[in-house]
């Protein structure tokens, strides 16, 4: 199988008082499936990790029915470290 995670969880406010939740699959070693509810509507896409699986740049398109198109990018980093 692949490897896999899930997200849920309740929000109050800006979530809307409702349920929102995602779902990750990795594709390969520096891809990803992504889809997700985030209370308003579903979003479906994409996830690209240029340095592999631990590294700290993630580059993201999706698409959301309100909005549209979605680029995104992400950078992480371990606040443990010295």
């Amino acid at each position: 199988g692949r490897p896999a995670s899930v997200s849920l969880g309740f929000g109050d406010s800006r979530f809307l008082n409702k349920p929102f939740g995602g779902l990750s699959v990795a594709l390969g070693d520096k891809w990803n499936a992504i889809g997700e509810y985030d209370s308003f509507q579903p979003n479906v896409g994409v996830t690209y990790r240029p340095h592999g699986r631990y590294g700290n740049l993630t580059l993201l398109g999706a698409f959301n029915g309100k909005t549209g198109w979605l680029v995104g990018l992400g950078n992480t980093f371990d606040i443990r470290r010295r």
